[in-house]
């Protein structure tokens, strides 16, 4: 990973600013939402929709977004790499899981059923 250092008090302050902004967009997008309420909701969705992604944009710029940035793209890198299994394996792991999960439930219900009755016959019930 490449040295992501902020470069300064300049760097820190234009990060607190856009924070500022990012905040204050989303309140706005709120209170926005409830005040015209009257309006069709497609039109608020799409305002939803351009605000949203403006402020994703601001957030992307800063530090601690390209930071994220990084981590999101070398996830994705490594998940390039996993083997996922077929499907006739998913099949049957899923089979196995659901046979164990019946024979557990069962043994279960005995073992209950058997104390059930042990306890009855001490309290006549």
């Amino acid at each position: 990973m490449r040295n992501m250092q902020p470069k300064g008090k300049n760097s820190r302050f234009g990060d607190l600013a856009k924070w500022i902004v990012v905040i204050s967009l989303s309140i706005l997008t709120v209170f926005a939402n409830f005040y015209f309420t009257r309006q069709p909701l497609t039109l608020r969705l799409m305002g939803i929709v351009i605000i949203a992604s403006a402020i994703l944009y601001i957030v992307f710029t800063t530090f601690a977004g390209k930071k994220v940035w990084v981590f999101l793209t070398s996830v994705r890198d490594e998940l390039r790499k996993v083997v996922w299994p077929s499907r006739k394996e998913t099949v049957q792991t899923t089979l196995v899981v659901i046979v164990i999960v019946v024979l557990f439930s069962a043994v279960m219900w005995g073992i209950d059923s058997l104390l059930a009755w042990f306890i009855g016959l001490f309290t006549n019930g």
